[in-house]
Order: C-alpha cells, then structure tokens, then sequence
C-alpha cells in the first residue's frame, strides 16, 4: 500500500519538466531573506527523489552549499503537509507596511501546477506550519559539502 501511495505521490508531485530537458526541478523550494539582524539568510530545495539542496548564507550552523538525502517517509510526511493545510489555496502574498522583516518565499510543484507564496508578514499559521517543517530540516539532515 505504501509503495502505491509513494507511486501516486510522484504522479502527482513530478517534477519533470519537457521544457527543461529532463533535468529534475524541485518538488519544494524555499527560500528566506536577511533582514537588519540576525535573520536566517538561505534557500533549500527538495527534490521527488529525496535529494535536498541547501544554500546557507547567513546566519544558520552551516555556510555554503550543501546536499543531504530526505528519507522517503519524510518526504511524503512533507508533500503531505503541503495537502492538508491546502497550500494550492493560499494567497499568493502576505504583506505589510512593517519595516526590516525577513521573506519567506516557498513554492510547491504539484501535477504540473506551481504555487509561489510571499510572506513578508501576515501569513495564516497553515503557512507558518509549512515553512517550519521545511526549516527544521536544516537541523534534522546530515549534510554534506558540495563542492
């Protein structure tokens, strides 16, 4: 049952792209701006095979960029968060007048549909939920140095 549901997954979350030539595009990507402090400066990328690519900037345990490997649980754990908290939903940007605050740009690649959501300030906790999970990634996988 498992494995159909991995199958399915990847029906639903390809990440080919004819256009692209076959190379794989990521299933998940997010990326977080500085700000004037000590805000987390980096972009990750999670591919449908696991793979996981990190740019480190500012700001986080590591600085370069980095690759590491998601376990298949995980992953669907992760595409399925992006389900149920009905990401394809939410607004395209949440915004505000406040000053210095970091972005957090995620974009989600499902059945050939992309969503890209902003959120500079304003955003629903089922969003919040989501760039957690991603961040938290940064401290559960064992990475490596690409070099």
């Amino acid at each position: 049952m498992k494995k159909h549901f991995v199958f399915l997954m990847l029906i639903l979350f390809g990440c080919k792209s004819a256009e692209n030539s076959g190379s794989e595009l990521p299933v998940v990507f997010m990326k977080k701006t500085a700000c004037m402090g000590a805000c987390p400066d980096y972009d990750i990328s999670i591919f449908s095979s696991g793979k996981v690519i990190l740019n480190a900037r500012k700001f986080l345990p590591l600085e370069g960029s980095f690759e590491a490997r998601l376990p298949e649980a995980r992953l669907d754990e992760l595409l399925s968060l992006f389900v149920e908290n009905r990401f394809m939903e939410l607004e395209s940007q949440y915004t505000s007048s406040r000053k210095d605050l970091p972005t957090t740009t995620v974009s989600f690649y499902n059945g050939g549909k992309k969503k890209t959501v902003v959120d500079y300030d304003g955003a629903p906790e089922r969003l919040k939920a989501i760039e957690a999970s991603i961040h938290n990634l940064i401290d559960s996988l064992s990475w490596s140095a690409v070099k």
